[in-house]
């Protein structure tokens, strides 16, 4: 199944017009590798890591879906593997740390924040 598609059937995304933004953004990866198309496959078991602007969570594909179901039946699409690394928060300095563009440098929160990204996409690589 597409990721553009599964991304949006699983609820993580409000529309598939948003999905395929975030990943031309280069907002998603896939088993730690970014995803470079909106049309990368994925299969059961994969690791995908999604990049918000205040947010940043690790999931598994736990199974496909025919169409956009209620959230009740969408959360058995994915099991969380870790919890979100970055809480919101309604401090504009956090986000400037998850933004590609962004030039300044992180705070401490913030180091802490990529220290466990980084960790997180480890753990898919095989």
């Amino acid at each position: 199944m597409r990721i553009d598609r599964w991304l949006f059937f699983a609820r993580i995304f409000k529309t598939r017009s948003k999905a395929v933004r975030a990943i031309e953004k280069g907002l998603i990866y896939l088993n730690g590798n970014q995803i470079k198309k909106q049309s990368q496959l994925i299969k059961i078991g994969d690791g995908v890591i999604v990049k918000r602007s205040n947010m940043i969570f690790q999931i598994r594909v736990a199974k496909f879906g025919m169409k956009r179901e209620s959230y009740d039946l969408a959360k058995h699409m994915y099991e969380d593997t870790i919890e979100e690394i970055l809480y919101s928060t309604n401090n504009s300095k956090d986000r400037d740390v998850l933004e590609t563009d962004s030039s300044l440098r992180p705070d401490k929160k913030g180091r802490r924040a990529l220290i466990k990204l980084k960790k997180a996409s480890n753990f898919f690589k095989k």
